[in-house]
């Protein structure tokens, strides 16, 4: 869209609507936002029929949601009460939940606040303490441990975390009932959250467990989906993932992402990818897979001499690679060419395709993915060593460009002098780059209209300082952990 003065502004979010008065700009009394009237308490219910002596005592972590439009709205709020409070008692054992609501007034029309959780909560929620006291002291205590393999550790503070991996499909009935009961949360703390079908055979479970002593608590989880690749390989992508508010910050996000990537390497997946992801996630995958490339000894050479090439103006030469890589890849399975489909004239600073494969054969990080952290592992490298960061911001520009203007990798959609919703438009054009997700294109460039050449570069340059900031707080936050 273009501004006041011709120039192009980046896309912006729809801003959200603001929140309903009485004319005279003062908040409605009987309009309650649900963010702040809904809290879930979670009962530590070890040992088993202590939840109802934690309810009396009022006891339980207590944690906000940070999302509440899949449930009441895309305003996110609750209608018809005055002083209204929601409370969800959450059982740490089994994840059974009580919900109850409370307020000062009333109105006859009120919104149906247990009827809108219900519907979206599913099983596991009721509003009767009895019952509540019922199902979570009837549920028998359940070995998870024993229903997978062990994907990942880390010692903690008191006890270790550890990540166990199963096919949800054959999975043991508590476990299938665990994360049908877990899996509501999601709901109030990723956006855009939806479900699973936990009797598909494709489906695995990470379920992310702290030990204690002899006591075993589900902190967290992620499903993973394995998607067929030819001929005998899968691609695994992960989908959900929530880790309890009492226990992040804890590096336990970190710990089951890597656990995915750990059981893909066991398998022999031929990589990893994320369903739209959030910043955090995105932030963890990119962190674990730049460190796990740094770690990489015959990728080292390579860096040194693109970052010295990148300073000096010479042309890199690829072939510095150590001698068996073109051997390792006569083997390697083909991997994904949406790298290579949307580059044009290639930048003498990108990745060699032979030293992408390889990263993509033994990291499991998908092509797309590896070009970005190509940027970044450069940048690194240039300061690291005190030198100009201009030529990679070259290579980033070159990249985006690239997936703007490319035509025969690309579908196009144009509308001629309209535009979709009928107004004037001077040669509409819809871009997709083809195999390559969205979450690897700058944040800027996610716009479809492009009105003007003046205007598709505006958008490039923000698109490229967008994509620079992000190298550089990731790249910061590698050194700053070293």
């Amino acid at each position: 869209m273009s501004g006041a003065d011709g120039n192009a502004a980046a896309p912006q979010p729809p801003a959200k609507r603001p929140r309903i008065d009485n004319g005279d700009g003062r908040p409605d009394e009987w309009v309650a936002s649900a963010n702040d009237a809904l809290r879930f308490h979670l009962l530590d219910d070890f040992p088993p029929r202590s939840a109802g002596t934690e309810l009396d005592h009022g006891r339980g972590e207590v944690f906000s949601p940070e999302y509440t439009h899949q449930v009441f709205g895309e305003e996110e709020e609750i209608h018809g009460y005055m002083g209204l409070r929601v409370d969800v008692w959450l059982s740490a054992r089994t994840f059974f939940a009580m919900a109850s609501v409370a307020f000062e007034r009333r109105r006859p029309q009120s919104e149906d606040v247990m009827g809108k959780m219900g519907a979206a909560w599913g099983a596991g929620l009721t509003s009767g303490r009895e019952e509540f006291e019922r199902a979570v002291g009837g549920e028998p205590v359940a070995d998870f441990m024993a229903e997978g393999r062990v994907v990942g550790r880390r010692p903690q503070p008191e006890g270790e975390t550890v990540v166990v991996c199963a096919r949800l499909s054959t999975a043991s009935d508590a476990l299938k009932a665990l994360h049908a009961r877990m899996e509501p949360l999601l709901l109030y703390f990723v956006d855009g959250a939806s479900s699973i079908d936990n009797g598909d055979p494709k489906w695995d479970i990470y379920l992310a467990l702290q030990q204690q002593g002899d006591t075993t608590r589900v902190v967290g989880f992620s499903t993973v989906y394995n998607f067929y690749v030819f001929p005998d390989s899968v691609r695994k992508r992960l989908a959900q993932i929530l880790v309890l508010p009492p226990y992040q910050n804890n590096g336990v996000g970190t710990l089951l992402v890597e656990a995915v990537y750990s059981g893909a390497k066991e398998e022999n997946a031929m990589d990893v990818t994320l369903e739209d992801p959030t910043d955090e996630v995105k932030h963890i995958r990119d962190k674990l897979a730049l460190k796990s490339m740094l770690e990489c000894t015959w990728l080292r050479p390579l860096v040194s001499q693109y970052t010295l090439a990148a300073t000096s103006g010479d042309e890199p030469n690829g072939a510095s690679l150590e001698e068996n890589t073109q051997n390792d890849m006569a083997t390697a399975p083909s991997a994904s060419n949406s790298t290579a489909t949307c580059r044009s004239k290639r930048n003498r600073l990108a990745i060699p395709g032979q030293a992408g494969r390889r990263l993509q054969r033994e990291l499991k990080i998908p092509s797309c993915q590896i070009a970005c952290l190509w940027e970044s592992i450069l940048y690194l490298a240039a300061v690291a060593d005190g030198k100009d960061v201009a030529p990679i911001e070259s290579l980033v520009k070159h990249r985006l460009q690239t997936m703007m203007n490319v035509k025969a990798e690309t579908e196009k959609l144009i509308f001629g002098d309209k535009t979709p919703d009928g107004g004037e438009a001077d040669g509409f054009i819809l871009l997709k780059c083809r195999n390559v997700p969205q979450q690897f294109i700058a944040g800027s460039m996610t716009a479809s209209e492009f009105a003007s050449t003046e205007q598709k570069e505006v958008l490039l340059a923000n698109a490229v300082k967008e994509r620079m900031q992000e190298i550089d707080d990731l790249v910061s936050n590698i050194l700053e952990s070293a």
